[in-house]
Parts: structure tokens; sequence; C-alpha cells
């Protein structure tokens, strides 16, 4: 199965976007990686991304640090969307989502009802 992975220019040939890779391929899917291809998007913008995406059987995308997702990615994420396909959210900073065992009681709490 091919998967275009977004993620922001900031993670292109970083540590980041290797570890990213390195965890799709560990899950038997094939990458398709739009990192490398600035000069296409300068030639033809985003439509070159989004067809691209349209190759591939599911997306999997990389937030910003802090979890939010930039105005590229997005716009793959809906493409993939439209189209049908799996989307796989890779987590940003997840030690700092992470709660803590009041915090989890509290929303677990409030989305219950029971409070």
């Amino acid at each position: 199965m091919k998967v275009y992975f977004a993620h922001p220019v900031t993670d292109y040939g970083t540590a980041q976007e290797t570890a990213d890779i390195a965890t799709l391929e560990g899950l038997g899917l094939e990458v398709v990686n739009p990192a490398g291809n600035e000069d296409n998007y300068k030639k033809y913008g985003m439509e070159f991304f989004l067809e691209m995406v349209d190759g591939c059987d599911a997306l999997a995308f990389r937030p910003f640090v802090g979890g939010s997702i930039g105005a590229g990615v997005a716009d793959e994420i809906i493409r993939a969307t439209v189209a049908g396909m799996p989307i796989i959210e890779l987590p940003a900073d997840p030690i700092q989502r992470a709660l803590n065992v009041v915090q989890t009681r509290r929303i677990i709490k409030s989305l219950s009802g029971k409070g």
C-alpha cells in the first residue's frame, strides 16, 4: 500500500522525517515523500503535491510541533479525505500531550456526562 507522507517543509531532511518514514515502512507501507520536489512546487504550485496524493492509497501526516496543521498539509489531508483514503496522524509532542492521572479522570468524567 502506498502512503503519501504529508509533513511540514521544516521537517524535510531532518531526523524526525527519517524516523517517521522508518515507522511507516515498518508497518509495511511504501512511502511517497514530497520532500525533494520543491522545484516542482515552484513551477506547478500545490497541485503538483495534490496529484502525488491522488496516486496513493492512504495518507499519513505529521503536524507542526504543537499540533497545528499548515495550509499545504491541510490541503493534502482534504484531498485524501475526499478520495476516501485512510488517514494516519503521526502525533506531535506525545510526551507534552500526555495527561496526568487527575487530568485524565477529569476528562473522563466530563465526557461521560457524570459531573
